[in-house]
């Protein structure tokens, strides 16, 4: 990234430079002040934001970040870095964290125990993913483990939960018990054989192709609201 004039640099709070063609991001460390970081759909391969404390909302997906240092970033509120062969991530400090999508990336594991106000979580097609813990989450209402290897699940710390995604998972079975603010479940594709939503209000959609899932439900059903 080329940077012409420094004189102001300190003061700047927001860079936006989606789909430029951009390759480098050296120099973004400058941005002491910086608060909003749009640099998705670039062919970025390495990021230093260590040095952008301030940093509460970055979009950096669709670029090709492998490794991406998030330890310093603690106002940190949004951040979008799917489609990008990042393996691992620690977000252990990251504790003002509200959204987090890594659709098609490439983690094995990841840890969001120390992410309480956490609302929007997707791991969508990290088909190495086999277990996840979202029992500290208890502000969260989206959950997207699409085409993950999650075979079990436990969601009753997570009452707030309206979305949830499934599909193409190993998973046989799945409480949704106290999840009674749900209003979208998507389970197609696997081994669910029952699910409940009687005790649901607020349920408005199911998709459960492929499934040989049995719903209970009361009237009005989910079909008919």
């Amino acid at each position: 990234m080329c940077i012409r004039d420094r004189a102001n640099i300190n003061t700047i709070t927001a860079v936006d430079i989606s789909n430029s063609n951009v390759a480098d991001l050296t120099g973004i460390e400058d941005f002491t002040a910086l608060r909003f970081l749009y640099a998705y759909g670039n062919q970025i391969s390495s990021v230093d934001v260590t040095q952008n404390t301030a940093l509460e909302v970055f979009e950096i997906n669709g670029n090709n970040i492998s490794t991406i240092d998030l330890t310093q970033n603690t106002a940190l509120v949004d951040l979008q870095i799917w489609s990008n062969p990042i393996t691992t991530i620690d977000l252990t400090q990251n504790v003002a964290l509200e959204k987090a999508n890594f659709q098609h990336c490439q983690l094995t594991a990841i840890d969001v125990s120390q992410n309480i106000a956490l609302k929007e979580l997707s791991v969508i097609f990290n088909t190495q993913i086999s277990t996840i813990n979202v029992s500290t989450n208890i502000n969260l209402e989206e959950l997207g483990l699409t085409s993950t290897q999650v075979s079990t699940l436990d969601l009753t710390n997570n009452p707030n939960l309206q979305e949830l995604f499934l599909a193409n998972c190993p998973i046989a079975t799945v409480d949704i018990s106290t999840n009674l603010a749900l209003e979208f479940l998507n389970i197609s594709g696997t081994q669910i054989q029952d699910i409940n939503l009687s005790n649901h209000p607020a349920f408005d959609a199911l998709f459960a192709e492929n499934t040989t899932a049995c719903l209970l439900y009361t009237s009005p059903s989910p079909r008919d609201s």
